[in-house]
């Protein structure tokens, strides 16, 4: 019964982070949004999707770049502005991390081969069917 309740609250924060700009979303606001404690909440996160809530944040920053770089013509500055990294560095590092290719790369139509960070991490369709894969992206990586 937990389990089920606790996988609602994850995915009302999923929901959040895929429609919302997450530059700004933190622990706090977050967690209120599944109206847990900061510290359950990041423990419960990582249990259920078995990645940490910034492993998350980036992965869902990364997926929304990936179909940005394949959906339009914006520079991959503007991108990673629009997806929230800081610098247009900070997102080719982690996209290469990620994809192992750069945001060029797969603009020019390279592959993507995915590295999953951590082994742990479960596909977000594991997570809840019914929310979870409306968002899901072609790029997401599984384990």
């Amino acid at each position: 019964m937990k389990k089920n309740l606790y996988q609602n609250k994850i995915n009302k924060v999923y929901d959040y982070l895929q429609y919302n700009n997450i530059a700004g979303a933190g622990l706090k606001e977050l967690s209120q949004i599944a109206d847990l404690s900061p510290f359950h909440f990041h423990r419960i996160f990582k249990a259920v999707t078995g990645e940490t809530l910034g492993e998350f944040i980036v992965r869902i920053k990364l997926e929304k770049a990936a179909k940005l770089l394949s959906d339009s013509k914006a520079t991959i500055s503007q991108v990673a502005y629009d997806v929230g990294f800081e610098t247009p560095s900070s997102l080719s590092k982690a996209f290469k991390k990620r994809y192992n290719v750069s945001p060029t790369q797969y603009r020019q139509g390279e592959s993507i081969n995915c590295k999953v960070l951590h082994p742990s991490a479960k596909p977000l369709s594991a997570l809840q069917a019914s929310s979870i894969d409306q968002g899901r992206h072609a790029l997401d990586c599984k384990a």
